[in-house]
Parts: C-alpha cells; structure tokens; sequence
C-alpha cells in the first residue's frame, strides 16, 4: 500500500462589490473588515483589500433612484 502524500495551497477569493459609505479610507477600510467579520467570519488584512476607489456620489444616487422607482412600479 503506498503512503499518502500531504497537500498545501492557497485559495484566492475576490469579492469585488464593498460599496460602503466611509468618512475617508482608513474608515471604509474598518468598515469593510467589520463587514466580513460579522458575515463570514473572516478578519482581513489591510493588505487584503487593494484597489479602492472613491465612488462619485451623484451616480450612486442615481443608481439607487432608478432602483427604488424599480421595486415601486412592480
């Protein structure tokens, strides 16, 4: 019988939709980590979530309009 073998690796997941409201980055970032680990139970690094990027509020709003006016016409 031969000896089973031992396995290591690395999972990458990328959640790519974190819109929260934040005072500045440092804030959205402890938003963010707070998020998923009250969901998942995962805590995050601040080198885990890269790519930030401050959203234009005026599409934001615009975009939750269309949404609300959406779920009332139905």
């Amino acid at each position: 019988m031969s000896k089973l073998k031992e396995y290591t690796s690395n999972v990458v997941i990328a959640y790519s939709i974190n819109c929260h409201e934040a005072e500045n980055k440092e804030d959205y970032i402890q938003t963010l980590k707070l998020q998923y680990k009250e969901l998942y139970d995962i805590d995050l690094m601040d080198s885990e979530i890269q790519d930030i990027e401050e959203v234009n509020n005026e599409i934001l709003w615009r975009i939750s309009r269309l949404a609300w006016w959406n779920t009332t016409i139905t």
